[in-house]
């Protein structure tokens, strides 16, 4: 199966996503600090975030983020997470998960999330990701790990999206 994600440019969307009080996100307890998820989410997002954290434990799962570089500094990915101090299941657990929901980007079915590079918020399209959690699991939480990926620096195009996807189901699959 084959399925592509896109770097849009939404400044006007990502300030409204901004954890403002009242904005609906609830608050996680995390060791890494505060982590949003957004409730509308529901227990898909969770099915699946908990599968790219599985994967995300595997040891050859850490050879995406040698594999991939930094499109700002042009170090591995792995330079980047190490920066932050965290390991790669941590990173992932302190990333803000939203509900894209009539953004436009999730107006187009072929997207089931998205972020900006080197941002620290991945937008879910729920309604696409849920079609493709039910019809691949490994996608789901693929497009998860190809999204948080990107919030370390990872560009694209170079590499293709179908690229990066191909590569973190290589190293991460099961």
């Amino acid at each position: 199966m084959s399925f592509t994600v896109r770097r849009v440019a939404l400044p006007g969307i990502l300030a409204a996503m901004i954890r403002l009080p009242g904005s609906g996100l609830a608050l996680g307890a995390d060791p890494a600090g505060p982590r949003a998820v957004d409730p509308g989410l529901g227990p898909m997002f969770q099915v699946v975030s908990t599968q790219a954290k599985r994967l995300l434990q595997k040891p050859s799962c850490g050879r995406i983020f040698e594999e991939f570089l930094d499109s700002r500094t042009g170090r591995p990915l792995a330079a980047s997470l190490s920066g932050t101090g965290l390991d790669a299941v941590t990173y992932f657990e302190s990333l803000t998960f939203v509900d894209g929901t009539g953004t436009a980007p999730c107006l187009r079915d072929s997207i089931h999330a998205y972020t900006t590079i080197g941002g620290s918020t991945i937008h879910v399209c729920p309604a696409q990701l849920l079609a493709l959690q039910k019809h691949d699991r490994m996608a789901a939480s693929s497009t998860l790990l190809h999204e948080a990926l990107h919030t370390l620096g990872l560009g694209e195009n170079p590499p293709l999206p179908s690229e990066i996807t191909h590569r973190i189901r290589e190293h991460c699959g099961w």
